[in-house]
């Protein structure tokens, strides 16, 4: 065997050896890569448990109040709120009553009347806090939302309440006596709100009207008695109704109803018109009664 076949065979011999440690390390790369790609797969499985696990968790931890009663009937106390959660310095107070079986929530302030009321039909607790599942009634009529609420104070005399729903957020005090709006002195923006606000609270909305605190859906027609009392006769407003896409007749205008605010600053509601009728026999039981109190002061 010449020098050159001995140089050639060593060369692929080397060549060989090359190839082999070549395919070993690719032999090694692939496993390591399928030993990653293992632990990964394996760690998201863990991780995709634990979060199923807390999931339940939480949806197990909220406690369902079954008697509303016991939770509401401390807070039927009318509560200011505090200075230091009111908007632009204007307090708003916030209470809870029944009518019936059925709880109600109601936020007012001075300035705007009724805010906000709202039904409520599921309680449920966790921890320290209540969640409440609430149906506007004024505000949004229809919509539902989560109200949130948590005590302040173990005298449970001060509380939180909160919602994404129109921003709600506020501290309030059970028992801090509110400043009270004189009814008697009333500008003429508060009068058609208050009006309407009880139309709402009372009745259902007359024909092509929805509940809304929009008055004007309404027309009012302002006089004075010889008393010096504020008479208010009120009619639908076609040509609004009209102009928001119902299709009314826009040459009549019913009567809703006659309302008065009295001496003492209540208002008063005659037993005539679409809504007054079912007012005064909503307030009285009776529809032969000529005329019934529906609100005794502007937050109502």
């Amino acid at each position: 065997m010449n020098r050159d076949e001995i140089r050639q065979r060593r060369l692929r011999r080397r060549h060989l050896i090359v190839m082999m440690i070549m395919a070993i390390i690719v032999v090694i790369l692939i496993g390591l890569i399928f030993v990653n790609l293992n632990h990964s797969h394996q760690q998201r499985v863990r991780s995709l448990n634990k979060t199923r696990q807390s999931s339940v968790q939480k949806v197990t931890s909220r406690k369902t109040i079954t008697h509303p009663d016991s939770v509401l009937t401390a807070l039927m106390g009318k509560a200011t709120e505090d200075s230091d959660t009111q908007t632009n310095g204007e307090a708003t107070y916030s209470q809870f009553y029944r009518q019936g079986n059925q709880w109600y929530w109601k936020l007012t302030s001075n300035g705007r009347g009724v805010i906000e009321i709202g039904e409520i039909s599921h309680i449920s607790k966790e921890k320290s806090s209540y969640q409440f599942t609430t149906k506007s009634q004024v505000y949004e009529p229809g919509t539902t939302y989560q109200l949130a609420f948590h005590w302040l104070n173990k005298q449970q005399q001060q509380y939180n309440l909160h919602t994404d729903f129109k921003h709600i957020n506020g501290d309030y005090t059970i028992g801090v006596q509110p400043q009270t709006v004189d009814t008697r002195h009333l500008t003429r923006t508060q009068v058609k709100e208050w009006i309407v606000r009880n139309i709402n609270k009372y009745t259902d909305s007359p024909s092509a009207v929805h509940k809304t605190m929009n008055t004007n859906y309404y027309g009012f027609q302002f006089s004075f008695d010889k008393q010096g009392r504020l008479g208010i006769f009120v009619t639908e407003n076609h040509d609004y109704d009209n102009k928001m896409g119902a299709d009314v007749d826009p040459h009549v205008a019913p009567t809703v109803g006659s309302f008065t605010i009295t001496t003492q600053g209540y208002l008063k509601v005659d037993n005539i018109g679409t809504s007054g009728m079912d007012m005064v026999k909503a307030v009285t039981g009776s529809n032969s009664a000529q005329s019934a109190i529906v609100a005794r002061s502007f937050d109502e």
